[in-house]
């Protein structure tokens, strides 16, 4: 009965070995993950940013020619296509922000799993101790048992 208990600690001792372990390939997948989404987002920046430089740009253009035109029609199209470029220019200026923020989150999470991952190196390391700890002790009972079994 006792080498019973004792086999049940070990085994609960392994499963554990087992969590951190899992954790640790979880946490090493999000760092990897993590590390796509920056540079995804890296490019899409860059993309974002010149379609920003050109959308200003025709902005700016466009501004300049709306003030020397007469009142009219083709006056008021320029106006309504300056509207829909500010429209573009928000919109732009919205998806810049949030990659940025996506870059941050993903530089966060990249900064909290290796400030884990040693830590749970180190509870392995443990749990390996304590592992053979308890199959010397299974081990020990094991003899026992089998000592006990020749004598009947």
């Amino acid at each position: 009965e006792q080498l019973k208990i004792e086999e049940n600690k070990l085994r609960d001792i392994e499963r554990e070995l087992g969590s951190l372990k899992k954790d640790e390939t979880s946490m090493e997948r999000s760092i990897r993950t993590a590390q796509k989404t920056i540079d995804a987002e890296k490019d899409r920046l860059t993309v974002l940013r010149d379609e920003l430089n050109a959308v200003s740009e025709v902005i700016a253009d466009n501004t300049r020619i709306l003030s020397s035109m007469k009142p009219g029609t083709e006056k008021d199209e320029k106006a309504l296509f300056l509207k829909d470029l500010e429209l573009k220019k928000k919109r732009t200026v919205r998806s810049i922000a949030a990659s940025e923020n996506k870059i941050s989150k993903a530089e966060e999470t990249i900064e909290k799993a290796k400030h884990n991952i040693p830590e749970i190196s180190d509870d392995q390391a443990d749990t390996q101790d304590r592992i053979a700890v308890q199959e010397s002790v299974v081990q020990r009972y094991t003899d026992k048992l089998n000592i006990i079994k020749e004598y009947r």
